[in-house]
C-alpha cells in the first residue's frame, strides 16, 4: 500500500422494505380471507457493487442486514439457504426483530457481489402472542382531531370491539391513494388529508389506539393481494397493526378492514411506526456503495382455507312491486370478534348496471359472535306482465350468501305510512319513533316493520284488516358524537320512509388552559396543569394524562360556570422529544375535550463524557486531514 495510511470509513445505505416489489408462484388463492394456514418459500436476493474512486481504493468487512420473516406465535421460520457471503449470523434490530447479517471479509471492487437468502415460513391465522412496549413517536403523535375521533369511534372503555370499530373507522375515513406510496406520512397528515396507502392507514390507526391507551404497534411484511388492490394475483408489500388487550394480541388490517389478519400476512418486522430501514456498510477508502435489490419472491407451497364468517341472507319482501323498496338483511356469525369488508351486489340490467339500486355496496363491519346488517334497495318499474327474478349476493369474511328478489308489475299491498320522531336531540337522549300505518287495500295484511337508526335495527309485527290503522313504536338512544344521522322505517309491503336526526353538541366541560414544563433534564420532574371550565350546572369529570406509556387519571369537580385545575408530575430517564396527551371526559366517560403536545428531555454531559467527545472529535479531524492528503 506504498506506506499510505488506510482510513476506516463506514458508509451506510438505507432502503425501505415497503418499496420492494414481490412476485409469487402460479397458485391462485380465491379469497385470502379464507386462508387459515399457509406454507411458503421466501427468497430475498440482490447484489452490491463497491465502486472504487481511485487507484488506492480498498474495502474490507462488508456487511448487509436484512429483515427476514419473524418467528412468533403465528409464524414458524427456517432459513433454508444462504448463497453469496463468506458467512452470516443473526442480530436484533433494537426493536426485538431478528435480522440476518451477511458478511464478506475481503469484498471485491467494481463487480457485482450477489447474495440470496431463502427462508421457509409457515403462518397461521391466530394471535402472534407478542407484547411490545414502544414509545408514541412523532409519526403517530395525535392531533386534537385524532383524539376526538378516537374517543367517538372507539369509546372510552377498552374492548376488542372498540379496537375493531377504530380499525373500521380508519378504513371508511381514508381513501386509498397510490400517489402516497413513495413516502410514509404521519398520522396527523393522514387525518387532515384523508388519503394514503397501507402505511398511512396503519399510522392513523396506531395514533388512535395509542390515544385510548392501548399497547399497539406497526407490523411490516407482505400479504397476498388477491384482487384487494393493485397487484392482481400476487403478494405485495403491506403493513397492518397489532394491539394487546387482556393478555392477548389482536391483529387489525385497516386498509382491507380485516381482523384477525389471514395467514397470507407474513410478518417481517414490528416497529413503533412506519419508519424503518435495512442497510449495508463497509470499512473502506475511496469507495461508494451501490445496492440493488431484486424482487422478493414468495412461492406458496401449501395452504388451507376455511370461511371465518357464516352469512345467511334474506330479502324482505321476497316478491315486490316494481318501483317499491326492498330490504336485504345479512345475519352473520363467527367465532369471537371479527372485522371484514361486507360487499353486496344484485343482478344487472342489459346495460350492466345493478337492477336494484343499493346506495352503499361495500361497508366495513365488525362484531363479536353474531350480528345483523342491512341495506335498502330501490327496484325499477317493470312492464305489465313481466317478472324479474333477481339474485342478490353478500360476501365477507371468506363466505358468500345469496337471496332472490322477484320484481313484478302486479298491484301491491296498499299501505299508507307516516313517520314521527324528534328531529333535534342532544347526545345520549332517548329518541321515540312512532310509525303510523293504514291498510288501504282489500285484504288483511301481516306486516313486518323495521326501524333503523345508525347501526341499530329493531323489528315489530303488525296485523291490519281492511281499512284498519295501527302503530309500531321504537326507541333508540342518540349517539354521543354530534352530527346528522339517518332514521329509516321500512314495512314488508315495500314502503320506506326516512328522515334525518340531528344530534347537537352538549359540551359543558372544556379545557381552557394548559401550563406545562416545556423541557426537563432526564431524571428530574416536570409539571403539567390542566384548567377545566364548566358552562352548566356543577358537574364531575376526569382528566387523563398520558406520557411515555404511563397513564394517570384524576377526577375533577367544577362548579356552575366556574373552573378548576388539576396537576400532574412527570419524569423520564431518556432524552429526546416525548409525546404528551391530555383527555377530558365527563362523568359517563364520554370525551369532551383534549390536548396533545411535546416535551424535550435533555441530558447534561458529565466531565468524562465531554472529554471523550473531545478526543473523538480530534481523531475524526486527523482522519479527515489524511483523507484530504491522499484523496481519500
Amino acid at each position: 500500500m506504498n506506506g499510505r495510511p488506510l482510513a476506516s470509513l463506514t458508509i451506510v445505505v438505507f432502503s425501505a422494505l415497503a418499496l420492494i416489489s414481490v412476485t409469487c408462484s402460479a397458485q391462485v388463492i380465491s379469497d385470502p380471507e379464507n386462508v387459515t394456514y399457509m406454507k411458503a418459500e421466501v427468497m430475498q436476493s440482490g447484489h452490491i457493487t463497491l465502486n472504487s474512486g481511485s487507484p488506492h481504493a480498498t474495502a474490507q468487512e462488508l456487511s448487509l442486514r436484512l429483515y427476514i420473516p419473524q418467528e412468533n406465535g403465528r409464524q414458524s421460520v427456517t432459513v433454508s439457504k444462504v448463497i453469496g457471503p463468506d458467512d452470516y449470523d443473526f442480530d436484533d434490530d433494537g426493536y426485538g426483530n431478528r435480522q440476518i447479517v451477511l458478511h464478506w471479509g475481503r469484498p471485491r471492487l467494481d463487480s457485482e457481489i450477489d447474495y440470496l437468502v431463502e427462508t421457509v415460513v409457515e403462518v397461521e391465522s391466530k394471535s402472534s402472542g407478542d407484547v411490545r412496549d414502544f414509545p408514541v413517536t412523532s409519526v403517530i403523535h395525535p392531533s386534537q382531531g385524532i383524539m376526538e375521533a378516537a374517543y367517538n369511534a372507539g369509546g372510552s372503555e377498552k374492548s376488542i370491539l372498540g379496537m375493531l370499530l377504530l380499525s373500521n373507522w380508519v378504513n371508511e375515513y381514508v381513501d386509498y391513494d397510490l400517489s402516497c406510496e413513495k413516502e410514509a406520512f404521519p398520522a396527523a397528515w393522514v387525518f387532515d388529508e384523508g388519503r394514503g396507502t397501507c402505511d398511512e392507514f396503519s399510522n392513523l390507526l396506531l395514533s388512535m389506539l395509542r390515544t385510548l391507551d392501548y399497547d399497539a404497534w406497526y407490523v411490516a411484511g407482505y400479504a397476498y393481494l388477491g384482487g384487494k388492490q393493485e397487484g392482481g394475483e400476487s403478494f405485495g408489500p403491506h403493513a397492518w397493526v397489532e394491539a394487546r388487550l387482556l393478555g392477548k394480541t389482536h391483529s387489525f388490517d385497516p386498509t382491507w378492514a380485516e381482523s384477525p389478519v389471514d395467514a397470507t400476512h407474513v410478518t417481517f418486522a414490528k416497529l413503533p411506526d412506519s419508519n424503518f430501514t435495512e442497510h449495508t456498510e463497509v470499512k473502506s477508502r475511496d469507495v461508494s456503495i451501490g445496492w440493488e435489490k431484486e424482487e422478493t419472491r414468495l412461492e406458496i407451497v401449501e395452504y388451507r382455507e376455511s370461511p371465518r364468517i357464516t352469512t345467511v341472507l334474506e330479502a324482505v319482501p321476497e316478491s315486490v312491486v316494481g318501483g317499491k323498496s326492498v330490504m336485504i338483511i345479512a345475519d352473520m356469525e363467527a367465532e369471537g370478534c371479527v372485522a371484514t369488508n361486507l360487499r353486496i351486489a344484485s343482478c344487472v340490467d342489459d346495460g350492466g348496471s345493478s337492477l336494484i339500486g343499493i346506495e352503499k355496496t361495500k361497508q366495513a363491519v365488525s362484531f363479536c359472535d353474531s350480528a345483523r346488517f342491512f341495506w335498502f334497495g330501490e327496484t325499477p318499474h317493470v312492464r305489465r306482465g313481466i317478472k324479474y327474478t333477481c339474485p342478490v349476493t353478500a360476501a365477507g369474511g371468506g363466505g358468500t350468501a345469496k337471496a332472490s328478489v322477484s320484481i313484478t308489475s302486479d298491484i301491491g299491498d296498499a299501505v299508507d305510512m307516516a313517520l314521527s320522531s324528534q328531529k333535534i336531540v342532544i347526545p345520549g337522549q332517548q329518541i321515540d319513533v312512532t310509525t303510523g300505518l293504514r291498510n288501504a287495500g282489500f285484504k288483511e295484511l301481516d306486516l313486518r316493520v323495521f326501524a333503523v337508526f345508525g347501526d341499530e335495527i329493531e323489528e315489530r309485527d303488525l296485523s291490519l284488516k281492511h281499512g284498519e290503522s295501527g302503530e309500531a313504536s321504537f326507541t333508540f338512544t342518540a349517539p354521543e358524537s354530534p352530527g346528522e344521522y339517518d332514521l329509516s322505517v321500512f314495512a314488508s309491503s315495500g314502503d320506506l320512509r326516512s328522515e334525518t336526526i340531528t344530534v347537537i353538541s352538549d359540551r359543558k366541560l372544556k379545557i381552557t388552559e394548559i401550563k406545562m414544563t416545556k423541557s426537563i433534564e432526564a431524571g428530574t420532574y416536570g409539571l403539567l396543569n390542566v384548567t377545566v371550565f364548566n358552562t352548566g350546572e356543577e358537574t364531575t369529570g376526569s382528566v387523563t394524562f398520558q406520557f411515555e406509556g404511563n397513564t394517570e387519571t384524576k377526577s375533577v369537580t367544577v362548579g356552575k360556570e366556574s373552573e378548576s385545575t388539576v396537576g400532574f408530575e412527570f419524569t423520564s430517564e431518556t432524552e429526546g422529544t416525548k409525546s404528551v396527551m391530555v383527555s377530558l371526559l365527563n362523568s359517563k366517560g364520554i370525551y369532551k375535550d383534549g390536548w396533545s403536545g411535546n416535551v424535550e428531555v435533555y441530558r447534561t454531559q458529565t466531565l468524562k463524557e465531554e472529554v471523550s467527545d473531545g478526543i473523538e472529535a480530534i481523531i475524526m479531524a486527523i482522519l479527515d486531514f489524511f483523507r484530504s492528503l491522499f484523496g481519500g
